[in-house]
């Protein structure tokens, strides 16, 4: 049964591979798995998603809400940045 899952988990780098047979990207296909996850009250995790800002921030701007990583003190770094700059944007 679909209540049984609590999250949807997916491998970001394969993603790729699986946006590409659909004829869509990336983020398109990111966008729509957080909208039917989010839709069925799941949250959204991803893995293999490159160390870098750039793709935390794109992520989480697509609706994932938890993004496995491997360089956890730049990932507190970058969630602390993000968090100071929505205090300062909502100033």
């Amino acid at each position: 049964s679909d209540d049984k899952i609590p999250l949807v988990s997916f491998n970001y780098t394969w993603l790729r591979l699986s946006a590409w047979c659909q004829g869509k990207s990336r983020d398109v296909v990111v966008r729509e798995i957080c909208e039917e996850a989010h839709g069925r009250g799941k949250k959204v995790r991803v893995y293999g998603c490159p160390n870098t800002d750039k793709d935390w921030e794109k992520v989480s701007e697509l609706g994932v809400d938890m993004i496995s990583v491997d360089e956890h003190e730049r990932f507190r770094e970058f969630c602390r940045n993000r968090v100071e700059e929505r205090r300062v944007n909502e100033l």
